[in-house]
């Protein structure tokens, strides 16, 4: 789960967020590939049209306006996000049905495994890297504002564990597949 957030953040460095998003939104279309390829699934007929205008819509972004494809190392990133969140999707299924009832417990491990990449990220040249970085109380500078905390808290906390429990209670009791 750190591993999809951290290529999300590196692509956010070149690629504008809604551009990130839509590709972000294209990891629904992981799912049923990857139940094709290792689960040996068949498709619906109405999954493989959702799969092919998905796929058609990042096509036409990525051609932008000027019509001309335009692919920056942004964009591979943003789109390795989308195999990272498309592959936690799928195993996230398996596990929630493996531990139906436990969405919170499953909330929690998801949580703490991102906030501790995060973390290490976070004291690593690559992270602090980007933010010029200068000095520890540079950091702790930032650990003393109120705003710059409470948006911590607001985004790791309250919203992403909202729509982590809500992910793992509808994930146990339908597959990822028909939920994208």
């Amino acid at each position: 789960m750190f591993v999809r957030s951290a290529w999300a953040a590196e692509g956010l460095q070149t690629v504008a967020a809604g551009k990130s998003a839509f590709f972000n939104a294209l990891a629904v279309v992981v799912v049923p590939i990857l139940d094709v390829l290792l689960k040996n699934k068949v498709l619906r007929k109405m999954e493989v049209v959702s799969v092919l205008i998905a796929c058609l819509g990042v096509g036409l972004l990525e051609l932008g306006p000027e019509g001309g494809l335009t692919i920056s190392s942004g964009d591979v990133l943003a789109f390795m996000q989308t195999i990272f969140f498309g592959v936690g999707y799928w195993r996230l299924e398996a596990e929630s049905h493996a531990h139906n009832e436990q969405a919170a417990r499953l909330t929690i491990g998801q949580l703490s495994a991102v906030a501790f990449g995060s973390t290490v990220y976070a004291f690593t040249e690559l992270g602090f890297g980007h933010l010029g970085v200068t000095s520890t109380e540079q950091v702790m500078d930032w650990l003393r504002d109120p705003f710059i905390i409470g948006s911590l808290i607001w985004a790791g906390l309250f919203s992403t564990a909202l729509a982590l429990v809500s992910s793992n209670t509808v994930s146990s009791i339908l597959s990822c597949a028909r939920n994208s």
